[in-house]
């Protein structure tokens, strides 16, 4: 019987390359997954034409809160902590927090516009601003009160927030129309016209002199109806035209 002794350099030159145990591994995955940089959260908004989407479900939300649109205008953000909603996180802030998200086209919206977010107060009394891109449009609070702000009109809601109380708040123009919502509730109107003047070169502004929750802060390109609030909101409510 004749042994056929195959030479290293053969192996090799058929592809072969034995190691220890004479078998090559599998190829290992990545541990770190296909690319680690690639953030592959989505917006908690369910509406299109999000131009700022601050949901706060980092870990940690200083020096930086990602924001979830596509433009990713991140904000720059100082004693901010983080807080539980429901089952997602929210922000905790003071009235010494600072959010500020740089000046973007992005957001110098002309007309057809809707903000929303979710707030829960700690303290009554104070007219804070949990948002607002300064001379263009704001969302307020004057007396407990939602102020909706866009160019020179503002509309003020009948219902007051609550301490200690998570609620849902929003602000729409169309051009012709500001509405304020509470809860999803349509609850006051203010007839306006025209386009919002591009008056502000600073970014816009969030939580400012603000102290509680606040979470889901959305901007959109667009003037949601009021059956897409209620939808945002949770509720379904029959307040859905001008009171």
């Amino acid at each position: 019987m004749r042994v056929v002794v195959l030479s290293a350099s053969f192996l090799a030159a058929c592809g072969f390359a034995p190691g220890a145990s004479g078998t090559q591994p599998d190829p290992q995955p990545d541990p770190a997954g296909p690319d680690a940089s690639v953030d592959v959260r989505t917006c908690h908004a369910t509406q299109p034409d999000v131009r700022l989407c601050l949901d706060f479900e980092d870990t940690a939300l200083v020096p930086v809160i990602g924001d979830m649109s596509s433009g990713r205008h991140d904000a720059a953000a100082v004693l901010v902590d983080t807080m539980p909603r429901a089952t997602q996180h929210a922000a905790l802030v003071t009235a010494s927090s600072s959010i500020t998200v740089p000046e973007t086209a992005d957001l110098d919206l002309a007309q057809n516009l809707t903000i929303e977010m979710w707030l829960r107060p700690s303290v009554t009394g104070t007219n804070p601003s949990p948002l607002a891109n300064t001379g263009q449009y704001a969302l307020a609070i004057q007396d407990d009160q939602v102020a909706c702000t866009f160019g020179t009109h503002t509309a003020v809601s009948d219902q007051q927030l609550e301490v200690g109380k998570w609620a849902h708040v929003a602000c729409s123009y169309d051009g012709t129309t500001v509405r304020v919502y509470v809860d999803g509730e349509l609850d006051a109107c203010k007839t306006a016209a025209g386009t919002i003047a591009n008056t502000n070169g600073s970014g816009t502004v969030i939580a400012a002199g603000y102290a509680g929750g606040i979470d889901d802060i959305h901007v959109y390109a667009r003037t949601l109806d009021p059956t897409q609030i209620q939808a945002l909101a949770g509720v379904t409510s029959d307040k859905i035209t001008c009171p």
